[in-house]
């Protein structure tokens, strides 16, 4: 009996790895590093043969879960096809459970990437990645509830509409020496990017999955592996208000 119940827990075992394989040189799924407690959390994704991309996900506050989406920021973007299947193959594994009541929420929204350099292997998939979720937005925005995407409390009197305005409401940012290709926003050393921020009026009160709300990425110079290169310093507290506006 112990070695028929033992066999039956392998296969449920193989079953269970089978269902979460993903492409990539790496398993990455079952890793998930927290940040904020329940709210903010960090995935690897393979990219290429030894790249790694990194996925940053805001779950929505107590009173907006199952009603406000999971939001996302990518972290570079070789392989977009990799990409998108780890963002399924993600939701799937960690936060699908929490939407069972509401079918009109199928995944996690992503609304930002940033870019570290210009290089290929960093950049190659932002182009197709931004083109694909922004034909499906636009082929859904007729039947999802009108949830709105902006910069939330980061954006200042003045600075444009930077999720309102850019194609699929996402932003792409890059370091403004090397002009990194595909980048709607140009940062340099010691900005704060403006994070998204999505909402939802619900009677009277409007929910929001505000990022700016629970962390800060600001842009720090290293000029070495390229002359543009930056790395984005993410922090678990918000970004101060007089460093906010990114780079014209």
């Amino acid at each position: 009996n112990i070695l028929k119940h033992a066999g039956k827990k392998n296969q449920h075992y193989a079953a269970v790895a089978k269902s979460e394989a993903l492409p990539g040189h790496s398993h990455t799924i079952n890793q998930r590093i927290t940040v904020v407690p329940g709210r903010v959390f960090i995935h690897p994704i393979p990219q290429f043969i030894d790249n790694i991309a990194y996925l940053i996900v805001s779950c929505p506050p107590r009173e907006a879960v199952g009603k406000l989406p999971v939001l996302g920021v990518l972290v570079d973007c070789g392989e977009d096809a990799i990409v998108q299947a780890h963002l399924e193959g993600i939701y799937k594994k960690y936060y699908a459970c929490f939407y069972k009541r509401n079918k009109e929420i199928k995944g996690i929204e992503l609304h930002a990437i940033l870019c570290t350099h210009r290089h290929h292997d960093h950049t190659a998939g932002v182009g197709n990645l931004v083109k694909e979720l922004t034909t499906k937005r636009t082929g859904e925005s007729g039947a999802k509830k009108p949830i709105l995407v902006s910069a939330g409390r980061s954006r200042g009197d003045g600075q444009p509409k930077l999720y309102e305005e850019n194609s699929g409401n996402i932003i792409v940012v890059g370091g403004a020496v090397e002009q990194v290709p595909h980048c709607n926003l140009y940062v340099k050393n010691g900005c704060f990017i403006p994070l998204p921020c999505l909402s939802l009026s619900d009677g009277d009160k409007t929910l929001e999955n505000d990022l700016n709300a629970t962390i800060s990425i600001e842009v720090i110079g290293v000029p070495s592996h390229t002359r543009g290169s930056v790395v984005f310093a993410l922090r678990s507290r918000p970004a101060p208000d007089i460093a906010t506006l990114p780079v014209p």
